[in-house]
């Protein structure tokens, strides 16, 4: 992978390296270790690279909080893409609003949230479904160099003035607010 080190995904590679035994995430049904959540988040990266290409672009997620989301998050970061939290608990017309304004063309999404998923799903939208278990190898081996200038990660306001509207992070500014928070 060629991430940059002051990227998320080039700091997460290093963490992987040096700690690939340890637990990465541990949440409720899933306890991976460094190794195990870098596999998982390229074969992501792999599968969103396959659908979409090398294009910066939007990747929507709507996930339960848990290990498959950090694999989601981590892999449209690798991918060189700006996810897109969704919360399932938003009524579907703003879900809907959301996604078109995005543009995005994949929707990452867990069994929990199927049916919610499966009505938001489009010609424009297709789904793809992360699991909690993965193939052992991933369907692309080289994964793209991302300019630390690229989007990270977009956020939509509540909308309290009318329309929610999509505010982007990119690589720089989402690292550094990401290593705020965690230990090297």
């Amino acid at each position: 992978m060629q991430a940059s080190a002051n990227s998320i995904s080039g700091c997460f590679a290093e963490s992987a390296a040096r700690h690939a035994g340890r637990i990465a995430v541990s949440a409720p049904g899933a306890e991976w270790t460094y190794a195990e959540l870098d596999q998982r988040s390229n074969f992501i990266a792999g599968e969103i690279l396959n659908r979409l290409g090398e294009t910066s672009e939007s990747v929507a997620l709507l996930m339960e909080h848990g290990a498959p989301l950090i694999a989601g998050i981590l892999g449209a970061l690798k991918a060189g893409k700006i996810y897109l939290a969704l919360d399932p608990n938003q009524p579907k017309d703003r879900l809907d609003a959301v996604l078109a304004d995005s543009q995005a063309r994949i929707l990452l999404a867990d069994k929990p949230n199927a049916a919610l998923v499966n009505s938001l799903a489009s010609e424009k939208i297709k789904v793809l479904e992360v699991a909690e278990k993965f193939p052992a190898s991933s369907p692309r081996a080289t994964l793209p160099a991302v300019s630390p200038e690229a989007g990270a990660w977009l956020l939509f306001t509540s909308g309290s003035t009318g329309t929610p509207k999509g505010v982007w992070q990119n690589i720089t500014a989402a690292s550094s607010i990401t290593r705020m928070f965690t230990a090297g």
